[in-house]
């Protein structure tokens, strides 16, 4: 069965949408799916790195609640927006399922407060990894204390 041209824009703008929340967070698939594994009580909620690829690639677009709800935990966003930017009818279909989870008092993956970004460092970090890597030269640094 063929896709209609506006679901399969629909899809790719949602994958481009998890891809800045991805990138947002200098998050490799790996790193992505490794999360998620780390705060989902069980199997529905876990995705792979594949299966994010796809998604991210308007390829697959059948995306569960559960996964949804791990999604926006780790990318420290509220479900409510990831699920804004899915195409209809599926965008309806995600909202009433949340309802339903939230009345049955089910259980929300916590948001990860703080995922390490790969460039994060600070200065002293920088400038300890400067000097292992530095040979046959020195840097004056009291510019940094003036």
């Amino acid at each position: 069965m063929a896709r209609s041209p506006t679901a399969a824009q629909g899809q790719i703008r949602f994958g481009a949408y998890l891809r800045r929340l991805r990138d947002a967070r200098s998050l490799s698939l790996r790193e992505v799916a490794q999360h998620v594994a780390s705060i989902t009580a069980d199997s529905a909620g876990r995705i792979t790195g594949a299966y994010i690829n796809l998604l991210e690639r308007g390829t697959c677009i059948r995306v569960a609640l559960p996964k949804l709800l791990s999604l926006a935990a780790v990318y420290n966003v509220a479900v409510e927006n990831i699920i804004a930017e899915l195409p209809e009818p599926l965008r309806s279909q995600r909202l009433t399922d949340l309802e339903a989870w939230r009345a049955q008092a089910r259980p929300v993956p916590e948001p990860l407060v703080r995922v390490p970004q790969r460039h994060e460092r600070t200065d002293r970090e920088l400038d300890e990894l400067f000097a292992t890597r530095a040979r046959g030269f020195t840097v004056a640094w009291e510019w940094k204390t003036a």
